[in-house]
């Protein structure tokens, strides 16, 4: 969990699913901010070994990806 929330700190990314991240608002975590109000979040939980990744985006198809990727983000992949 440190390693993750290291890379958080010091390379977060700059485009996610092809979309540029606006804003990084690290508050309880990490929420990027990318284009038409879409943006996804990353928080590690202090108490056991895990995170939790929330979004937001309009179509139900292209949310599904964005948690994809955020999924691959965390796993590395």
């Amino acid at each position: 969990m440190d390693i993750f929330r290291n890379i958080l700190e010091t390379r977060p990314p700059e485009s996610i699913v092809g979309m540029r991240v606006q804003k990084d608002i690290a508050v309880d975590g990490h929420k990027f901010i990318l284009d038409d109000n879409t943006w996804i979040g990353f928080r590690v939980s202090g108490m056991e070994s895990l995170i939790r990744i929330y979004a937001k985006f309009d179509l139900q198809t292209k949310l599904k990806k964005l948690l994809k990727t955020g999924r691959d983000f965390v796993y590395r992949k």
